[in-house]
């Protein structure tokens, strides 16, 4: 049985209804939207897109999560992050039936170092999952 198309959506994505419509047409039946990425305080950084997108992306009939770029240097930053993540989905409407999911990988930094975030991954969770 194949798995169904679930797209990975970005504030490089459009936001429009048109994209999330041919998506669907494509058989994409879920989307998963990035939502933020480090903490506040920190960057701060969320996508000034993703209103319109999970908006358009429901419009459309398709299921939409959250992600969240993880930066996070240890346990107290892995909170932090994760309260970011927390606050902002609440504020897209993200609900209980959603996937609430870390995205942890770096460009900036190689694999071996990316897997160093790894022990800092269960306090992130803890404190997505309360």
């Amino acid at each position: 049985m194949p798995y169904p198309l679930v797209a990975d959506i970005s504030a490089y994505q459009p936001s429009e209804l048109g994209f999330f419509e041919a998506l669907k047409n494509e058989g994409v039946k879920a989307v998963i939207i990035k939502i933020t990425e480090g903490s506040n305080p920190g960057t701060a950084w969320y996508n000034k897109l993703a209103a319109d997108q999970i908006k358009n992306a429901r419009a459309v009939g398709l299921k939409v999560h959250a992600y969240h770029f993880a930066q996070y240097a240890g346990t107290q930053d892995a909170q932090n992050e994760a309260k970011w993540f927390i606050q902002k989905a609440k504020e897209f409407g993200i609900g209980s039936d959603s996937y609430m999911l870390a995205d942890v990988e770096s460009q900036h930094v190689g694999i071996r170092q990316s897997m160093t975030l790894m022990p800092s991954y269960k306090p992130y969770r803890t404190q997505v999952i309360r």
